[in-house]
């Protein structure tokens, strides 16, 4: 069977834009926060934390032309398919792939709510709206285009026609393991002869709703700091986050003549059906999928590094290090953890992928960021996060998450092959 390989990292965030800036912003513990603020029609005022990501100029990104057609469809008002659009070029453009009908490429999509944040814009914020309250009839009218772009189908056309991307495409929303999600279904569709190549892409912009979800549920950070696995975490923050994957076969990366990134292994995915905000502890399902990768790809003594999910919020830390405490209780080799939301906020739809993202940049470069915001171990917790960056080789680097609609997953990426760079 064929190797699925990365041959193309593009990611958005707090950090920066593009896969360098954010790396060595990573590196630098440069940690832009503000507080963004949201004008409701009343003229009253939302304010709340976030790690805000650069707006890219999408008009530079992706030529005038295609410019002026997301303009006149109402695109380039709409921040989360900006940041789509931003990282699947700027992913393309860093592998030197310019799809066509030489290759069959494919489009996976991940994202928590396309075409929401724009549709709530419209209706809740802005100025006082001058006309008295519009009936049932003319309020659809006036948002009913809106809500035709709620469907998935729209946002697949216009990326795919961004891209230039014409083979399979799907959308996958798995909550916070969307993007690992969305890995595993590109890597299936080449390994199944169906794609030779497979762009995947996240977004999340932080919106205001979002954040009063979160703070609904007692899960932000009243301190105003995300501090992953520290005995002083209150909760998250939200981030803007985007990355793109481009996901080829070993075969088409060879033809290509281009030495990719690294090799994506697999990854392992299971369902609780316990409660939708809240995790399982009993059957221990995310110990599970840790275990199912560790025993399937034989990486018990080899796994050089773990990215945990570490939101900050106490609950879900503390159920998270046990599950993984499980996973290895029959291993006896520990990887060395790091967390990154300490950097770029929680990024919600977007996080399992941005950070897979990072994990591809401390394979390339053989160097673990520490933890930012970890400076007091919680003693109830049976592992120690990294705190200073330190160089180590790094063979096989494994990406797990946790997440709201009981989704686990788990997912392994390997240092190239020489061979295969040839």
């Amino acid at each position: 069977m064929t190797d699925v390989c990365v041959t193309g990292v593009s990611m958005l965030s707090a950090l920066g834009i593009g896969a360098e800036e954010n790396w060595q912003n990573l590196l630098e513990q440069s940690v832009p926060q503000i507080r963004r603020e949201y004008k409701l029609k009343d003229g009253s005022m939302l304010n709340y934390p976030v790690y805000a990501a650069p707006v890219p100029d999408i008009r530079d990104v992706v030529g005038a032309a295609t410019y002026e057609w997301m303009n006149v469809e109402g695109l380039t008002e709409d921040l989360d398919f900006v940041f789509l659009a931003a990282v699947g070029k700027l992913c393309l453009q860093q592998a030197n792939f310019t799809p066509d009908g030489h290759s069959r490429v494919s489009l996976v999509i991940a994202h928590e709510n396309l075409g929401v944040n724009r549709l709530i814009d419209k209706m809740i914020s802005g100025d006082t709206e001058k006309q008295s309250p519009l009936s049932p009839l003319k309020a659809y009218e006036q948002y009913q285009q809106d809500f035709f772009r709620l469907q998935s189908f729209p946002h697949l056309f216009n990326l795919s026609k961004v891209l230039g991307v014409h083979g399979m495409s799907y959308t996958i929303n798995n909550a916070c393991a969307s993007g690992l999600y969305a890995l595993e279904l590109g890597r299936m569709m080449i390994a199944s002869g169906q794609a030779d190549a497979v762009v995947v892409a996240c977004s999340d912009y932080a919106h205001a709703t979002e954040h009063l979800w979160l703070s609904g549920r007692g899960f932000s950070s009243e301190k105003g700091q995300i501090r992953p696995f520290d005995a002083r975490r209150d909760g998250s923050i939200l981030g803007d986050g985007a990355a793109a994957i481009l996901l080829e076969s070993s075969d088409h990366a060879r033809k290509r003549r281009v030495r990719p990134w690294c090799v994506y292994k697999g990854g392992s995915f299971r369902q609780d059906t316990w409660h939708l905000s809240l995790p399982e502890v009993t059957e221990h399902s995310y110990a599970g999928v840790i275990a199912d990768v560790i025993d399937t790809h034989n990486v018990a003594g080899t796994l050089d590094l773990l990215i945990p999910h570490g939101a900050g919020i106490p609950l879900w830390d503390r159920f998270e290090m046990k599950e993984i405490e499980t996973a290895y209780s029959r291993h006896g080799n520990d990887p060395a953890i790091t967390a990154f939301k300490g950097s770029i906020g929680h990024t919600l739809g977007a996080n399992g992928l941005l950070e897979a993202a990072l994990l591809m940049m401390c394979i390339k470069h053989d160097v673990i960021p520490g933890t930012v915001n970890h400076t007091t171990p919680d003693p109830h917790l049976p592992f120690s996060l990294l705190t200073e960056t330190q160089e180590k080789r790094v063979r096989h680097a494994m990406k797990t998450v946790t997440a709201y609609g009981g989704f686990q997953a788990a997912a392994l990426f390997e240092k190239i092959n020489e061979e295969l760079g040839r």
